[in-house]
């Protein structure tokens, strides 16, 4: 897929990828909730900035997601299940035959076997319903459309939109 290109795939409810960077890893649904909402969230591993304050007494600070009319939020979770992005090998690992994996023959990975996962080349964007995703050697930005609320995510800042 060419750099500037969306990949735009409404036949399905969600998609996952990493940076080539293999940094930021990000998910994107078409309705994540009971009411149907659209989400997008991206989880950071290096990072050189601070979430802001929470009460928070779980894993807080490098997961941020949109969700549906929300704004943009970190998430306060336990442990990350292992299925949280699905590999190549288990693409439906925690979603059962929702189709939540994104990824067609030729695309690039990162990683082998049950660790491999798609990436989303620099200058690329994937969408799902109203949520996109762009991947930029900047970071990654994420948007409901819908909304106009989003998020963007790199090792040296992240910006919740519109401010939070």
């Amino acid at each position: 897929m060419a750099a500037g290109s969306v990949r735009r795939d409404d036949a399905q409810q969600g998609a996952a990828f990493t940076t080539p960077s293999g940094n930021i890893t990000c998910w994107l649904e078409r309705a994540k909730t009971d009411d149907g909402d659209p989400e997008a969230g991206c989880s950071i591993d290096a990072r050189s900035w601070s979430a802001p304050p929470s009460d928070c007494q779980l894993a807080y600070g490098g997961l941020i997601a949109v969700t549906g009319d929300e704004a943009a939020r970190f998430l306060c979770i336990g442990d990350i299940p292992s299925c949280f992005v699905p590999t190549l090998d288990q693409p439906n690992a925690c979603h059962g035959p929702s189709g939540l994996w994104w990824h067609r023959t030729g695309d690039p990975t990162r990683g082998t076997g049950q660790s491999a996962v798609a990436v989303l080349s620099y200058g690329t964007s994937v969408r799902i319903g109203p949520v996109e995703c762009t991947s930029a050697s900047s970071g990654v930005s994420c948007e409901n459309h819908d909304t106009g609320r989003g998020f963007t995510l790199s090792r040296e800042r992240y910006t919740l939109t519109p401010a939070t």
